[in-house]
C-alpha cells in the first residue's frame, strides 16, 4: 500500500511537468565541444549520412559522430587519401552514399566503404575548375549539384560535365566595388533554383523552361544590390524567406514577385544579422544569427529569442549561429562559431527541467536527495549541496530554504531525505540530525543526538519514511527509529 502511495506521488510530479512543458515550450541544449573530441568547435557546415551518423565540418577539421564518440579527419602530409583541405563549409551526400566536402580550397569526396578522400577534379568546357572556397552545395532533382565557390557552378551527374552557370561580378566597373557572389542556392517544392548573392540580388532559374529570372528591388523599391544576401528557404508553397547578413529579413511571394520586410516584431532590428535559415518539423522558421537563435511561430505570430547564459548549462554554447540541420529522428543541430554544436530533441521535449541558475528563481542546488508534494500541490525537494526548496507549481517560482538565511531556520544544508506528515515537514540532514517543518505556521523543531533515553544516537539522518499507519521509521547511520507521538521520542 505504501509503495503505490509513493508510485503515485511520482507519477503526478512528473505528469504535471509534462503537461506544464506543452503549455509554454521550453528549450535546453545539449553540447558536443572540443572538450567532447570536437575538432575544433566552429561548426560551418552539418550532415547525417544514410547510415545515421552526423557530420560537422569545422575550421579545423571534419568530425563523424556516432553519439558517443568523434572521429576526426583531417589533411595528412603523406598521404594521398585524405582531405586536402581543413575548413569545411558545405557538405553533401549523393545517392550513391558518396559525401561531397566543400572546403576552402574545392571539393573533395569521400568513399564510405574505403574511407578514403578523393579531389573533385572536373574542369569546364573553358577549363574553369572550382579552386575556391565551397560555400553550398545542393542536389536537384534532375542530377545536377548546385555548387557556389568562386561561380556559381552546375555539374551533372548523369554526364559528368562542370559547366560556370553564372559568373561572380563586380556590382560596378569600379573594382574596389563588392564582389556580387553566390553565397548559397535553395531548390523549392516546384524544383526552381533560387541563387542567393551577394551583393546582387536573388535570383531565380525555372529548369522546365530554362529561365534565370533577377530580384533587384524590393516592394519599396528598395536596392537589393547592397544586400548581403546570405540563404533563403521556403516557408510555404507560394512564401520564400529570405536573410541577409545586413538587411534582416524578406519575404518573396512567389505568386507575383513581390518582396517585403519581414519582421519578427517592432523591438527586432531590421539590421538583423542572418546566417542560416530553417522550417523543420515544428513548422516554425528557425532564423540563425550573429545575435543568437529566433524561433518564430508563423500561425500564433509569436517569437522566442534564445541566447547563450553563462549560468545556465542548457542555453546555447555561443550566439553566433552558423550552420543548423534537421536529422531524420526530427532533433535540430546547430552549429556555432565558439561553442560547438547545439543538439536540440525536437519530438522528445517532453519534460520541463528545474536546475540552478545564477541571478535567476530556480532550484538552489544540483544533487536533488528527495521529492514530496503536500495538500496545497507544492513541490518540497530536498538538496545534498543546497538545502531545501519548496515550488509552487501554480506559479513556478521556488522558495530557498537554507541555513543561516532567516527567516529559513534550517541547520544544515546537505538534505538527504524530506517527508511530509500533514503539514509537518520531516527533513533529514547529515550530520545534524531531523528539522522539521510545520508549513503552515512556518515553525521549526530539532531532534538531534543526546545521551538520554528515547533521544536519537546519531545525527547522520540518511531516511525518513511515514508508513500506512502513519508511524515516522528514521534511518541513520548505525540504526533505525520509530517517532513516538505520545512521547515525542524515538
Amino acid at each position: 500500500m505504501v509503495i503505490v502511495k509513493k508510485i503515485v506521488l511520482f507519477t503526478l510530479l512528473f505528469f504535471s511537468v509534462s503537461v506544464g512543458a506543452f503549455q509554454q515550450q521550453d528549450y535546453y541544449f545539449r553540447h558536443l565541444t572540443t572538450e567532447d573530441g570536437l575538432s575544433q568547435n566552429t561548426v560551418l557546415s552539418i550532415l547525417q549520412d544514410d547510415k545515421g551518423f552526423m557530420w560537422f565540418g569545422t575550421k579545423d577539421g571534419l568530425n563523424r559522430y556516432d553519439g558517443k564518440s568523434v572521429k576526426v579527419f583531417k589533411y595528412e602530409k603523406d598521404n594521398d587519401y585524405c582531405l586536402g583541405n581543413n575548413t569545411i563549409w558545405s557538405l553533401l551526400q549523393l545517392p550513391d552514399g558518396k559525401i561531397w566536402i566543400g572546403t576552402d580550397k574545392g571539393i573533395y569526396v569521400y568513399d564510405p566503404i574505403y574511407e578514403h578522400f578523393t579531389p573533385f577534379l572536373s574542369k569546364t568546357k573553358k577549363n574553369e575548375s572550382i579552386t575556391n572556397e565551397v560555400l553550398d552545395m545542393q542536389l536537384d532533382k534532375f542530377g545536377n549539384i548546385w555548387i557556389s565557390s568562386q561561380n556559381l557552378f552546375r555539374y551533372s551527374l548523369n554526364t559528368n560535365e562542370l559547366e560556370t552557370f553564372l559568373y561572380s561580378e563586380r556590382e560596378f566597373s569600379d573594382e574596389s566595388s563588392f564582389l556580387a557572389q553566390t553565397w548559397s542556392v535553395n531548390i523549392d517544392y516546384d524544383d526552381q533554383v533560387w541563387i542567393n548573392i551577394m551583393h546582387g540580388g536573388i535570383k531565380r532559374f525555372n529548369p522546365y523552361k530554362n529561365e534565370l529570372i533577377n530580384y533587384y528591388y524590393d516592394s519599396h523599391g528598395n536596392d537589393l544590390l547592397s544586400s548581403q544576401i546570405s540563404r533563403s528557404i521556403d516557408v510555404s508553397k507560394n512564401f520564400l524567406l529570405i536573410g541577409s547578413f545586413n538587411d534582416g529579413l524578406r519575404l518573396l511571394d512567389k505568386t507575383n514577385g513581390e518582396i517585403t520586410s519581414f519582421r519578427l516584431n517592432s523591438n527586432i532590428s531590421q539590421n538583423l544579422f542572418v546566417r542560416t535559415l530553417g522550417v523543420f518539423s515544428d513548422e516554425n522558421y528557425w532564423i540563425g544569427t550573429e545575435s543568437g537563435l529566433y524561433i518564430y511561430d508563423p500561425v500564433q505570430k509569436e517569437m522566442v529569442h534564445l541566447t547563450h547564459n553563462i549560468n545556465d548549462p542548457y542555453s546555447l554554447s555561443d550566439n553566433a549561429i552558423y550552420s543548423m540541420y534537421e536529422d531524420r529522428e526530427g532533433g535540430i543541430w546547430i552549429g556555432t562559431y565558439f561553442g560547438g554544436v547545439n543538439y536540440y530533441p525536437l519530438p522528445y521535449n517532453y519534460f520541463k527541467r528545474y536546475y540552478p541558475v545564477a541571478n535567476k528563481n530556480s532550484l538552489s542546488g544540483e544533487r536533488v536527495s528527495g521529492i514530496c508534494g503536500d495538500a496545497e500541490g507544492n513541490i518540497w525537494i530536498g538538496t545534498e549541496d543546497a538545502g531545501l526548496n519548496k515550488l509552487d507549481v501554480e506559479s513556478n517560482l521556488f522558495e530557498s530554504f537554507l541555513p543561516n538565511h532567516p527567516p529559513s531556520g534550517l541547520s544544515y544544508h546537505n538534505v538527504h531525505d524530506v517527508v511530509l506528515d500533514d503539514e509537518l515537514l520531516w527533513i533529514a540532514t547529515f550530520s545534524q540530525g531531523i528539522n522539521v517543518y510545520n508549513t503552515k505556521t512556518k515553525k521549526w523543531k530539532y531532534y538531534v543526538k543526546g545521551n538520554q533515553e528515547g533521544m536519537l544516537k546519531n545525527n547522520d539522518i540518511f531516511a525518513i519514511f511515514k508508513d500506512s499507519s502513519s508511524n515516522i521509521w528514521i534511518g541513520t547511520s548505525n540504526g533505525t527509529y520509530i517517532f513516538d507521538r505520545k512521547t515525542d521520542k524515538f
